[in-house]
């Protein structure tokens, strides 16, 4: 009987399969928005340990510099606004620090809506002129559902623009 290495099959032109998070490729193909004028992608940037996987932003003409989000996101229905997940930490002794991070396209601008210390916070869906997203606090058992009217809110911040896309 042949001997196999440990985890290495002895299969000729045998790849291991590409690792996958949550039921997607990494670094798959740019996500578009409704109207298709806007296109995101994201590329992975870590996993927290024992937990899930953090990622790069990337939409053209914008810089998010070296800022992690999740892969959960929310566009509204003309594609004016997009709600992304950002995350605050990654030490794993200090548990998820989430928060809610809304970008408007039309105004180049973005505005933190809500953080979740602790705890994920999950955009789920635009009811004009409000967005609804969820807290979840997962070692507590908890999740709760908000909203927020979001386009009368004063803490709306340019996003740095790069003319190269």
């Amino acid at each position: 009987m042949a001997k196999m290495a440990l985890g290495k099959p002895s299969i000729p032109g045998y790849k291991p399969p590409f690792r996958t998070y949550y039921s997607f490729a990494v670094n798959e193909a740019p996500l578009t928005s409704p109207d298709g004028s806007i296109r995101i992608s994201y590329s992975l940037a870590g996993e927290i340990r024992f937990g899930p996987a953090y990622f790069h932003l990337s939409i053209p003409s914008y810089k998010f510099g070296d800022r992690i989000f999740g892969r959960q996101h929310v566009w509204s229905f003309y594609s004016r606004y997009l709600a992304v997940v950002e995350w605050l930490t990654t030490d794993y002794a200090e548990g998820p620090h989430t928060e809610l991070l809304l970008i408007d396209f039309a105004l180049a601008r973005q505005c933190p809506l809500s953080k979740a210390n602790g705890g994920f916070i999950i955009p789920v869906r635009f009811e004009p002129p409000l967005l609804i997203y969820r807290k979840e606090f997962l070692g507590r058992g908890e999740s709760r559902e908000y909203e927020i009217a979001y386009e009368s809110l004063d803490r709306w911040i340019p996003i740095p623009v790069h003319l190269n896309d």
